[in-house]
């Protein structure tokens, strides 16, 4: 699956493709409901803090014999905090996972613990982006007056660590 770089730090995973073949093999049917639920538990309850705002859909896509299989794609977005599974603080290196060294944890825990410092009205909107344009025609007056480049002193956008920009709570309110 080709890589949204729109919204970095986020994860894309679809359930029903053969990690060494990268083929699509699909989920029988009969156990799709129980692969979403499976999904569902393991957001909820094996990582800490849950992630809660996991968006997890049921797909047809053609498998190599030419028929529809069904498979699971699952959307997991940028979070403020450092999630924990039950093999630990893990993260990507290229196409595997490795424990998060001491070091990129501590840095990983401050940075992350800074946002919480920002006030309420501050904080960036997840998946508000500044550039979308229904957000853009909401705002269309007042970023005629203000400028793109002036709303981000103005605290109405701000930066979510990964250098894209997001609408906070008043900006997205103004």
């Amino acid at each position: 699956m080709a890589e949204d770089t729109t919204r970095v730090g986020r994860g894309v995973f679809v359930l029903g493709v053969s990690d060494k073949t990268r083929k699509v093999v699909g989920i029988p049917l009969e156990r799709l409901d129980a692969v979403v639920q499976r999904v569902r538990d393991i957001c909820m309850d094996s990582i800490e803090p849950a992630l809660e705002h996991v968006v997890v859909d049921r797909l047809r896509l053609p498998a190599g014999t030419g028929e529809e299989v069904a498979v699971v794609k699952v959307d997991v977005p940028r979070s403020l905090f450092v999630h924990r599974s039950p093999g630990g603080y893990m993260h990507r290196v290229a196409d595997s996972k490795r424990t998060i060294s001491p070091s990129l944890l501590a840095r990983l825990f401050n940075e992350r613990g800074e946002q919480h410092l920002t006030p309420f009205d501050e904080q960036a909107v997840p998946g508000a982006l500044v550039e979308d344009d229904h957000l853009g025609q909401q705002h269309g007056a007042f970023r005629q007056r203000a400028g793109d480049q002036s709303v981000r002193p103005l605290g109405t956008a701000a930066d979510d660590l990964c250098g894209v920009w997001q609408w906070t709570v008043v900006g997205a309110t103004t």
